[in-house]
């Protein structure tokens, strides 16, 4: 359960091989909802804390069904993530989230996916 003040951003992985937005500050507590809006795509954190396509925990292949999933952040910092397919920790198509201080204090739960939805079109 999400924070009243908690908001929901979307990051969508586009047929051009590029995340929109691809750089995206969010607050302690908030979340991003991935969404596939073309291509075979899915998302991998650079230290795998998170590695969704059509789900999270089974499914995480990239996947060219019109996917999304919702990942909260709860710790400060900046995580990278990338496409498995066309991208990696350093290079193609990849993202930054950065979350700054918020709705929690330090030190409160570490890195959680949180209510997943999954919707194929």
């Amino acid at each position: 359960m999400w924070p009243a003040q908690a908001t929901v951003w979307r990051v969508t992985a586009n047929a051009d091989l590029s995340f929109s937005p691809a750089d995206i500050t969010i607050r302690q507590g908030d979340a991003i909802e991935f969404r596939n809006g073309a291509g075979v795509h899915n998302v991998h954190e650079d230290n795998n804390r998170f590695h969704c396509a059509v789900n999270c925990s089974t499914n995480t292949s990239p996947s060219s069904s019109l996917w999304h999933v919702i990942v909260q952040f709860s710790t400060i910092g900046k995580f990278g993530y990338y496409c498995d397919q066309h991208g990696d920790t350093g290079s193609g198509m990849r993202g930054v989230i950065r979350v700054s201080e918020g709705l929690y204090a330090d030190g409160f739960d570490a890195f959680g996916v949180a209510d997943v939805q999954v919707s194929e079109r």
